[in-house]
C-alpha cells in the first residue's frame, strides 16, 4: 500500500520540515512504499509567480471598486484596507515583473548581497500582502497564515475550509495538488500539521482529498495532538474531513495503521489512534514511542532542495527529541513528546549527519531540539572534532552554566554558528515565575562564552507574562541594552496564552481569568485578563516601543536592517573566513545626485510606471490618520493623485499641477506649458513659469518626473 505523506502550508520556506523525513524513513526502513511532497513550499512557488499576481487583478480592482464607492470608511480597519487595496493593485504589474528575479536572489549567489537579498525580501512579502488582500481577510507573510475570522469554533473551519474566495489555498489545492493526488493513487494520505498556520490550510486540505478520493485519511502533529481531546467532539470532522487521528509521535502508530488498512484487520489495537467507528470516535491506547535508536536518519528523498529560498540547502536534523527542563510555565511544546526527554547517542548523531552530508551533498545543518542539554552538546562536539567534519550548525539550547567557555569554544571547533536562546525576560522576578530555572547573571555569562567563542547568539525575549509590572518589563529593556555587547540579535514580542501551557491549565495560579472555553473549542491562543500587572495589549504596545529604539541602536543594527535571522547560519558560513561577525554588512550610504535645476527650457516625462488617478477618498490624508492613530472616519472628498509602483508611494496634486501634467510631452519646453497656461488663464505668463518650476522640480526631485531629454 502506497503512502503519499503531505505538509501543508503555511511554514517558513528556507528548509524542510521534519516531520515528513522523519516518517519516511521509518515507513521506507520498513518496506512501505512511501512518497513524501512538501506543498508549503509548492504553494509559495505557486504564489510568487508573474502569472500568478497578474491573475490577482480582476479581483483587486474589484474589492477597490467596493471600498472606494462607500458612502464612508470606518478609523478601523476600513481605511487600512482601503490604503492596501489601493497600493496593491497600483503596484501589482511592477511587482509581479520584479517577483520571479527576487526568488532567484534567495536561490542563487546574489542571495549574499545584503542589501540585494533585503530588497528581495521586500519585495516578496510585498507580493504575500498582494495575495492577502486579493484574499481579504486572509492575512499570509512569510512567517504566518491567519484568517481573522476563525474564532476556534468548528462551524467557523467549516467556512473557512469552503470560502474559494477567501481562503488562497482552495484554489492552489484544487488545480496543483489533487491532480497530484489522483496520479500517485495511494492507498493512505497523511497530512501533518506542525503549526498553528497551518490548521486552516490543513483542514481544507484534507477536506478536499476526503471527498475527492477514496483512501485512508490521517491526520498527525503537533496541533493534532494539542486538539485532540477537541476534535473527538465533532463526528463532522471524521465524515467529512478525514479518517482517523495520530497522537503524539508517530512512527510506529503510522506503520501499524498502514499495515492493518492494508490487511484490511480492525484498527483497534493501533497504538495512538484515533478513529471513527461504528457510529462512534473511539480512541487507542497509546504506546511508548519508538526506541532513540530504532530510527533511521531522515530521509528527505522527493523533497525539492533547491526550491526552498536559500542558495545552500540548510537541512533539519535532531539530536533529542522533547525538553530535558519541561518546566517552563508558558510552554506546550514538549505535550507531543509526553513530557519526556529522550536524546540520541553523539555517535549516532553525527553518524546521521555524515550519512546526509553523503547522500545530499549538504554542509549546513539546524538542529530543531527543543534545546540541546550540555551533556549531549559536549558529546556531538568531540565526535564531530573526531570526525573532522566540516560542517556549520545552528541550534537552541537552553541557558545553563554548563555553556562553560570551553565547551562554547569547542562548539565554535566543530561547527556551530548560531545559537538560539529562550531567554524569555532580562528580570530575575519575572524568570521565577516563568520557572525558567536561571537568572540573568547565568544568561549574562552564557552569551559572553559563546560571543567570545565566535557563536552568534540570538535571545527570544516577550513581555507581558502573568504579574509582570511595568518596572519588570522595564527591567527586562534595560538588561537587552546594557548587554549589547554581547547580545548579537534578538526578538522581542508579548506574550501569548498557549493551549496546553501551564498557565493555561492552571489559570488562578498565574493570576489570569480566560475567556470561557467550550469544550469543543479548537483554538490554539486564548485572551485572558490578569489581575495585577500589564495588560497583554500594554506588552505589546512596550515591545514594540522598545523594538523601535533598541533596533537601531544596537551595535548589530546593519545587520538586523538588512537579514532575518533565518538568513544568519547560511551569512556566517559564507564570510566566516572574511567577515566572521559580519561587521561588513551595512547598508551602503545613499549618494544623492547633484540636484539639477529645471530651466525654461526642460522637457519632462513622468518616471517609468507613475501615473494618475482620482480617488473617491482622501487617500493620502488617510494614510496620515493611519500613521497617527487618528480615531476618524473618512468620507468621500475626491483627489487627484499621482502613485509610484516601484516606490509603493502616493502623492497629492492639486488641479493647477494636474493641468500642468497634462502638458508634458510631445517635446514641450516649461516654457512652452507656461505660455500655453497663461494664454489659457490669462495670467502673467512670468508668474507661471515660476509656477512650473517649482512645481515641476519638487516633482523630479520626488522621482515622480524625469528629464524627457537632456536638461539644459
Amino acid at each position: 500500500m502506497k503512502v503519499l505523506l503531505l505538509f501543508p502550508p503555511q511554514w517558513v520556506p528556507y528548509y524542510p520540515h521534519l516531520a515528513l523525513p522523519s516518517l519516511a524513513a521509518f515507513l521506507r526502513s520498513n518496506g512501505v512504499e512511501t512518497v513524501q511532497k512538501d506543498l508549503n513550499v509548492g504553494s509559495y512557488n505557486q504564489f510568487l509567480t508573474r502569472k500568478y499576481l497578474r491573475s490577482l487583478k480582476s479581483a483587486l480592482d474589484s474589492k477597490f471598486d467596493e471600498f472606494n464607492s462607500k458612502p464612508r470608511l470606518s478609523a478601523s480597519p476600513e481605511q487600512q484596507v482601503y490604503s492596501d487595496i489601493f497600493i496593491a493593485k497600483s503596484s501589482l504589474y511592477h511587482l509581479a515583473d520584479n517577483i520571479e528575479d527576487a526568488v532567484k536572489v534567495f536561490r542563487g549567489r546574489r542571495y549574499y548581497n545584503a542589501e540585494t537579498l533585503n530588497t528581495a525580501r521586500k519585495t516578496i512579502e510585498n507580493a504575500l500582502t498582494t495575495v492577502s488582500i486579493a484574499h481579504y481577510p486572509a492575512r499570509l507573510e512569510l512567517m504566518s497564515f491567519s484568517m481573522p475570522e476563525y474564532d476556534g469554533k468548528f462551524e467557523t473551519i467549516e467556512k473557512l475550509t469552503s470560502n474559494i474566495q477567501g481562503n488562497p489555498y482552495f484554489e492552489y489545492f484544487e488545480k496543483n495538488v489533487l491532480p497530484y493526488v489522483r496520479e500517485q493513487a495511494p492507498g493512505v494520505i497523511g497530512i501533518s500539521i506542525a503549526g498553528e498556520s497551518q490548521l486552516i490550510p490543513a483542514l481544507t486540505l484534507a477536506r478536499l482529498v476526503k471527498k475527492n478520493f477514496d483512501c485512508h485519511v490521517v491526520l498527525g502533529g503537533y496541533v493534532v495532538t494539542l486538539l485532540a481531546d477537541s476534535l473527538t467532539r465533532h463526528r463532522k470532522l471524521f465524515e467529512e474531513y478525514c479518517d482517523s487521528l495520530l497522537v503524539l509521535e508517530g512512527e510506529r502508530p503510522l506503520l501499524e495503521l498502514v499495515r492493518r488498512l492494508e490487511s484490511h484487520q480492525s484498527l483497534e489495537s493501533v497504538p495512538n489512534l484515533i478513529y471513527f467507528d461504528d457510529g462512534s470516535v473511539r480512541a487507542n491506547q497509546v504506546s511508548p514511542p519508538e526506541p532513540m535508536e530504532g530510527l533511521p536518519a531522515p530521509d528527505f528523498d522527493g523533497l525539492p532542495l533547491q526550491e526552498y529560498l536559500a542558495p545552500d540547502p540548510v537541512l533539519p536534523v535532531l539530536a533529542s527529541r522533547g525538553c530535558y527542563w519541561g518546566r517552563c510555565a508558558f510552554c506546550s511544546h514538549n505535550v507531543s513528546y509526553e513530557n519526556k526527554y529522550r536524546p540520541h547517542s553523539g555517535e549516532k548523531i553525527v553518524a546521521d549527519l555524515e550519512a546526509l552530508h553523503r547522500k545530499y551533498g549538504v554542509k549546513h545543518f539546524a538542529f530543531s531540539d527543543e534545546a540541546i542539554a550540555p551533556k549531549v552538546m559536549r558529546e556531538v562536539t568531540s565526535r564531530l572534532i573526531e570526525d573532522k567534519t566540516d560542517f556549520r550548525f545552528s541550534t537552541n539550547i537552553r541557558i545553563e552554566p554548563q555553556f562553560t567557555p570551553a565547551l562554547c569554544e569547542t562548539m565554535h571547533i566543530a561547527g556551530f554558528r548560531v545559537v538560539y536562546l529562550g531567554q524569555e525576560s532580562g528580570c530575575d522576578r519575572v524568570l521565577g515565575l516563568m520557572k525558567k530555572g536561571f537568572n540573568k547573571d547565568t544568561a549574562i555569562e552564557v552569551c559572553r562564552n559563546l560571543v567570545n567563542a565566535g557563536i552568534w547568539d540570538h535571545l527570544y525575549i516577550f513581555l507581558g507574562f502573568p504579574g509582570e509590572s511595568e518596572n519588570d518589563a522595564q527591567e527586562t529593556i534595560t538588561f537587552l541594552s546594557e548587554n549589547a555587547s554581547i547580545i548579537r540579535s534578538f526578538n522581542l514580542g508579548s506574550f501569548s496564552l498557549g493551549r496546553g501551557s501551564e498557565v493555561m491549565r492552571m489559570p488562578g495560579d498565574y493570576g489570569i481569568k480566560i475567556s470561557q472555553a467550550r469544550l469543543d473549542d479548537l483554538a490554539m491562543v486564548y485572551s485572558y485578563a490578569p489581575s495585577s500587572g500589564i495588560s497583554s495589549s500594554r506588552a505589546a504596545e512596550l515591545s514594540r516601543e522598545a523594538w523601535a529604539i533598541l533596533s537601531k541602536e544596537y551595535p548589530t543594527s546593519r545587520v538586523l536592517d538588512l537579514l532575518s535571522k533565518e538568513d544568519l547560519l547560511l551569512y556566517l558560513s559564507h564570510f566566516e573566513s572574511t567577515d566572521p561577525a559580519l561587521t561588513k554588512i551595512k547598508r551602503s550610504p545613499t549618494v544623492s545626485a547633484p540636484g539639477v535645476e529645471l530651466t525654461l527650457d526642460s522637457q519632462l516625462k513622468t518616471s517609468p510606471g507613475v501615473f494618475r488617478t482620482t480617488l473617491n477618498f482622501d487617500l493620502p490624508d488617510i494614510m496620515k490618520n493611519l500613521l497617527l492613530n487618528w480615531e476618524r472616519d473618512a468620507v468621500p472628498s475626491p483627489v487627484r493623485v499621482l502613485f509610484d509602483p516601484e516606490n509603493r508611494k502616493i502623492r497629492p496634486i492639486g488641479p493647477n499641477v494636474s493641468e500642468m501634467l497634462d502638458l508634458l510631452g510631445r517635446g514641450r519646453t516649461i516654457r512652452m506649458i507656461a505660455r500655453q497656461l497663461s494664454q489659457r488663464h490669462n495670467i502673467p505668463e512670468a508668474a507661471v513659469e515660476a509656477f512650473c518650476l517649482d512645481a515641476l522640480n519638487q516633482l523630479k526631485n520626488e522621482g515622480y518626473l524625469a528629464a524627457d531629454k537632456a536638461i539644459i
